[in-house]
């Protein structure tokens, strides 16, 4: 009824991002881009569509624009720290990561992300500790016990443990991924 309504049109960018039919979403998303170019949500929107249709590259600026605009933006924070997580960029994935953990500590997907951050960066107990309390949160059971299987297997020192102490723990975790699955 109202073609300059922001809010149904993210709504409906949402809806159409949802049915996978990225070429309306990006429409809509233009629409707003137009109205309201300093909507974060807009940017988050369209880094979906991004992430979708491969543009992994513009979906990574977009995220930071929607934090740069939004700097609680807790999906935009997660999502750019798993992409640089993906890219290997460990440090910028912990920054991201660490703000996401202060707005959601109760959330286990970000924990262990934050984990996979500080297993990259080779901060082993760091790392432990946030797999740790991801599993104790309710995380996948077969991604963390995979995740702290390898932590503890790259892991050549940790606090109170010796070397062998921590191979056997990775030993363990990892009879524990192959009975889960």
């Amino acid at each position: 009824a109202d073609e300059t309504n922001v809010l149904a049109m993210l709504a409906m960018a949402r809806a159409y991002i949802s049915n996978e039919q990225y070429e309306f979403a990006r429409f809509i998303l233009g629409m707003v881009a137009k109205q309201d170019p300093a909507n974060a949500e807009m940017f988050y929107l369209r880094s979906l569509v991004f992430v979708s249709t491969g543009y992994k590259d513009a979906a990574k600026g977009d995220l930071q624009k929607a934090i740069d605009l939004k700097p609680d933006f807790l999906e935009a924070l997660n999502n750019l720290g798993v992409m640089e997580l993906e890219g290997g960029s460990f440090e910028a994935a912990k920054s991201n990561l660490v703000k996401a953990v202060a707005l959601a500590p109760e959330s286990p997907e970000i924990h262990l992300n934050l984990g996979e951050a500080y297993r990259g960066l080779r901060e082993w107990d760091k790392a432990s500790e946030h797999l740790t309390k991801a599993e104790s949160l309710g995380a996948d059971k077969v991604s963390v016990t995979l995740d702290l299987a390898l932590l503890y297997f790259a892991a050549d020192s940790m606090t109170g443990k010796t070397r062998i102490q921590i191979l056997e723990m990775a030993r363990t975790k990892f009879i524990q991924y192959r009975d889960l699955v």
